[in-house]
């Protein structure tokens, strides 16, 4: 049940909302593109409970959102509305640690340095991030919607008013749980020890001067990206990159990642031109 409410971006809005925590503007209970103020434009519509960029689609006008809705034959009101947040946005993430009694025992932010693709995919090199009234928000939300366990609060830093505003929750484990452990943050201890009824290791950020990459799509970034000098990770202020999902002594699992992640990547990009 916690689960399912985390993962229901439309009910996660309306609590953000309740509780005066920043978000996107949101179109809530809309059935038609004619409820849309024509000055809200460009909007973005994502399905309620899927994840990442799945069914992420922007629109510039409501004649662009009336010709998907015929080609496509789907109902608007199962979709989330939003304003579009402009690209230039940092993407940061809150990583947080509740254990069974609901005490938050670890929360650190972290953001999304290089994306791939860049107009919306998935963070492929994170550093630790500091913005103390965003972690505040992540930990508020927490603590409002009674989760448990390892939880990412997916949020952009809105580059227009510089407010962190959430986008979405992912009740489950992130890319933040392996910055987490090269950064002082031992997520795998935190779960056996509420797993076995003990009390739960509280934890903090010891470290911001390591990155983590994801190294096949992170070169597909440096590949595309025309700011691939400007966000080097020295010049991002890293003093060491640490590979993320990798030993680069067994190597045989790298080169399978790559071969699923490009037959992967060409599903995603079909369903990003549909």
């Amino acid at each position: 049940m916690v689960f399912d409410r985390a993962n229901d971006k439309e009910y996660v809005m309306r609590i953000c909302a309740e509780n005066q925590i920043p978000t996107p503007k949101t179109y809530l209970d809309v059935h038609s593109v004619k409820e849309i103020d024509h000055t809200c434009y460009p909007i973005i519509i994502k399905p309620q409970s899927l994840y990442g960029a799945r069914g992420f689609h922007i629109f510039n006008s409501a004649q662009e959102l009336n010709n998907y809705i015929t080609d496509n034959s789907f109902d608007i009101s199962d979709y989330v509305i939003q304003e579009f947040i402009p690209q230039g946005s940092d993407l940061i993430t809150g990583n947080l640690y509740i254990d069974k009694d609901g005490e938050i025992k670890s929360a650190y932010l972290y953001k999304s340095e290089h994306v791939y693709p860049e107009d919306g995919g998935t963070s492929t090199l994170n550093g630790i991030y500091d913005n103390d009234k965003a972690l505040e928000d992540c930990k508020r939300l927490a603590k409002i919607m009674q989760l448990k366990g390892i939880i990412g609060i997916d949020m952009m830093v809105d580059k227009r008013d510089h407010v962190a505003k959430v986008i979405e929750i992912n009740p489950r484990s992130s890319h933040g749980v392996t910055l987490g452990f090269i950064s002082g943050v031992n997520h795998a201890q935190q779960i056996l020890e509420d797993a076995m009824g003990q009390t739960v290791s509280n934890m903090k950020v010891t470290r911001k001067d390591t990155c983590v990459k994801i190294s096949q799509t992170d070169f597909l970034w440096w590949l595309s990206s025309h700011n691939r000098f400007k966000y080097n990770p020295k010049k991002l202020g890293y003093r060491h990159v640490k590979e993320q999902m990798f030993f680069f002594d067994d190597p045989l699992p790298w080169f399978a990642y790559l071969l699923s992640g490009i037959v992967e990547f060409r599903k995603k990009m079909k369903e990003k031109r549909k």
